[in-house]
């Protein structure tokens, strides 16, 4: 299937897990964002510098997540409706890269481990064959994540990530998923 299928298939899509609503972006989603974006140790994570006030650059990111060409996807608590993050993915061909971040008040609940989950339903149900994860070698808990969701680490990216903090550079590590119900 072509990405940009995919996207049209997904544009509208949501899915409910226990705890959370995972649904394509709305406006209120804005200042969610924000505080995932100031949040230094998520954006080192990333590889990204922190943004702290709705700046150009905050702007810029908004505009790309509302005009694509990525695809996404945000998460709230279905109890109080706060913002829990988000999901991005990526074409790469022959694969659908998927990228995630939680807001520092809602990592270390099982959050990431729904939201990710109930993405990747989705994409299976659309026939995506195959999702990757890169990380930073230094991201255990998303390396820990990818292991508990069956994603099996096929390959290290030599001198990839670059520490916006301390500017060491060090590995990315990948992660494959394929589907088991496409040939």
């Amino acid at each position: 299937m072509k990405y940009s299928e995919l996207a049209k298939k997904l544009e509208t899509a949501t899915s409910e897990t226990r705890n959370l609503i995972v649904r394509p972006f709305r406006n209120s989603d804005e200042d969610g964002l924000l505080e995932l974006f100031r949040d230094q140790n998520t954006m080192r994570m990333d590889g990204d510098t922190p943004i702290l006030e709705k700046n150009d650059e905050f702007i810029r990111r908004i505009n790309l997540i509302k005009e694509g060409p990525l695809i996404w996807f945000f998460s709230e608590e279905k109890k109080s409706s706060d913002f829990v993050g988000y999901i991005m993915l990526q074409d790469e061909g022959d694969a659908i890269a998927l990228g995630f971040a939680l807001t520092a008040s809602k990592q270390y609940m099982g959050y990431g481990f729904e939201m990710v989950e109930a993405v990747i339903k989705m994409l299976f149900n659309c026939g995506v064959e195959e999702i990757r994860i890169k990380t930073w070698e230094k991201n255990l808990p998303c390396q820990k994540l990818a292991d508990k969701l069956g994603f099996i680490k096929t390959d290290i990216i030599k001198g990839k990530h670059k520490d916006p903090l301390t500017g060491v550079i060090s590995d990315d590590f990948q992660y494959s998923l394929k589907n088991s119900h496409t040939s």
